[in-house]
């Protein structure tokens, strides 16, 4: 499992591939899931999920959630 980060938001990626594509969920309350059959797909999939919950939470005014990760 590996992390990676978009404009403050934390993803993880799985380490095998689920039926032929990686996936991955953002770390924050409720459920975000992104795909890719490549690590490219898999990357602008995680980008357009990051930006579609920050713009969400842009419109219905609530506070979004932003993980520090502990190294």
């Amino acid at each position: 499992m590996r992390k990676i980060m978009h404009k403050g938001i934390v993803g993880v990626v799985e380490d095998e591939k689920i039926e032929g594509d990686y996936c991955g969920h953002l770390l924050i309350n409720g459920g975000a899931c992104f795909y890719g059959k490549t690590e490219n797909e898999l990357m602008n999939d995680f980008k357009e999920v990051v930006d579609f919950y920050l713009e969400n939470c842009e419109q219905e005014e609530i506070n979004r959630e932003s993980v520090k990760i502990i190294a």
